[in-house]
């Protein structure tokens, strides 16, 4: 038997055939055609489906960016997709495709997966993705925290120095930071022209130490993975300085977590194929 991960981007939409021990048996992707009628995007979304699923597929587990809610399979807020929003997606797949189908949001499902391929003994690990936005999952004793609302996570909305930490931290904040041009691919200028940035850096890296810092203290991790294009081809070269920076912060604290880079892509899709097959 096999379960099928869905990862919807506001740009892609990739589905991948997992096996039981999350190996990859087949995938695809296909555009989300975000800037088009409701319809289309869905068309894809069952085109890339059936494309990978076989008659052993039991379960489909998509991730999404976005505020989902998990039980009613629905999603609530679709900002890279509005015309989605409060769509009844798991009941659509379902009646499409005759598999149960599960939703949950993308960056809990990066942690989860995560968690799952580089620290699976971890009792508190906490799942940071930084890209476009940036957002989290806890996963508490292999089980997703969810909070009273069922959003718990969104830590990229935190406040620091007057403004969220998207602000700081993200791909689109970054650039223009540092007065580069959308096309420009951070793997370009880095690590050559590390010592270079770092004096334009000085207080994005202090919002960062703080951060995590702050985080550490109110979740008590044992591990924090850190995934997405921003931080594994931008903010890795980084790395040394932002542990040093927190464990100043840290003083005096017994943490002990590690700090990790998930390099694999799809870790959302990867993350909901799981948790899929576990319901």
């Amino acid at each position: 038997m096999n379960t099928l991960g869905v990862d919807i981007g506001g740009t892609k939409i990739y589905v991948a055939r997992y096996n039981a021990k999350l190996e990859v048996e087949a995938e695809t992707k296909v555009a989300t055609d975000a800037d088009k009628q409701k319809k289309q995007t869905l068309r894809n979304l069952l085109t890339a489906i059936n494309k990978v699923r076989d008659e052993n597929t039991q379960s489909i587990g998509m991730a999404w960016a976005g505020f989902v809610d998990t039980k009613k399979g629905v999603i609530v807020k679709a900002p890279n997709v509005p015309q989605l929003n409060n769509f009844a997606l798991c009941d659509y797949i379902t009646k499409e495709t005759g598999l149960p189908s599960f939703i949950e949001n993308d960056a809990r499902a990066f942690a989860f997966g995560a968690r799952a391929k580089l620290a699976p003994e971890s009792k508190m690990c906490l799942g940071i993705i930084i890209g476009t936005g940036v957002g989290s999952g806890l996963i508490y004793n292999g089980e997703i925290l969810k909070g009273a609302h069922g959003y718990a996570g969104e830590i990229g909305h935190m406040i620091i120095q007057q403004k969220e930490v998207e602000m700081w931290l993200s791909g689109p904040a970054l650039k223009k930071h540092l007065g580069l041009n959308d096309t420009a691919l951070f793997s370009e200028i880095l690590p050559d022209r590390k010592q270079n940035l770092l004096p334009h850096l000085e207080n994005n890296l202090s919002v960062f130490a703080s951060w995590l810092s702050g985080l550490v203290v109110t979740f008590d991790p044992d591990q924090i993975i850190l995934g997405g294009g921003t931080a594994c081809f931008f903010w890795q070269h980084f790395e040394t300085e932002i542990i040093q920076a927190t464990n100043i912060l840290l003083k005096g604290y017994p943490n002990t977590f590690k700090l990790s880079f998930y390099y694999e892509n799809n870790a959302g899709a990867a993350g909901v194929a799981a948790l899929s097959s576990l319901r």
